[in-house]
């Protein structure tokens, strides 16, 4: 199965996969957190998913779907930002980290994007007790279980937060002062860092597309020799 998790940890919505994860799955996902007014939609590998995401909004505005899904798909890269998972992100391409980390971006404070895997970690438990059952069966047993889980969560959601807040709170002084010691070692100030941040993200841009356009060339040259 495939869901989608809100920062605290309760699971919001979740799908049943038959055919593996695929973009259809996550895009209904999409349109979920979407309508629910969320800022940032985390995903493991974002950087090919909002290429999937970019062609839905240019269909939605050419009027491809129904009047009421063209609408909502428009704001689907508009609304939202995307938001690579930090664990997962570190596995991609340096130009993918720098455009989609969540560390990078405004708003997004100690934000992992890793909450689904806690998740799962838990779900994963239930994999002995359902594989056996019907298909009605799993889904009503599955559905309880994460109802239970969110009611679980939800019961300490308060102390939760706090507890959170002073954690981060505490890493303040400690990040201050690596952030300072690093301006020191680069001798920087820190009001360079949005422009070295731009450069960055135009360098990273760059290299995307310069590895698009290899890979386009490459499938034509494999096209043509197969032709001949």
């Amino acid at each position: 199965m495939i869901s989608t998790i809100c920062r605290p940890g309760s699971t919001i919505k979740v799908e049943n996969m038959y055919k593996g994860e695929t973009y259809r799955l996550v895009a209904f996902l999409h349109k979920v957190v979407l309508q629910m007014g969320c800022y940032f939609f985390c995903y493991d590998v974002i950087c090919k998913y909002c290429l999937f995401a970019q062609k839905l909004t240019r269909l939605a505005k050419e009027g491809c779907f129904s009047s009421k899904l063209n609408t909502l798909l428009v704001n689907f890269t508009k609304k939202m930002r995307p938001f690579s998972s930090t664990f997962h992100g570190k596995a991609n391409q340096w130009a993918c980290q720098v455009l989609w980390s969540g560390h990078l971006m405004d708003h997004a404070a100690a934000t992992l994007g890793e909450e689904q895997e806690q998740t799962f970690a838990k779900m994963s438990r239930y994999c002995s007790s359902t594989k056996r059952m019907s298909k009605a069966h799993r889904i009503d047993h599955l559905s309880k279980a994460i109802l239970y889980e969110n009611a679980r969560k939800e019961k300490k959601m308060v102390s939760t937060l706090i507890q959170r807040l002073k954690t981060a709170e505490k890493k303040i002084p400690y990040l201050e002062k690596k952030v300072q010691d690093l301006l020191t070692t680069r001798e920087l100030k820190e009001e360079d860092l949005p422009n070295i941040k731009n450069v960055l993200e135009e360098y990273a841009k760059t290299a995307l597309s310069n590895k698009a356009w290899c890979l386009i060339l490459k499938h034509e040259g494999s096209r043509r020799r197969r032709k001949s």
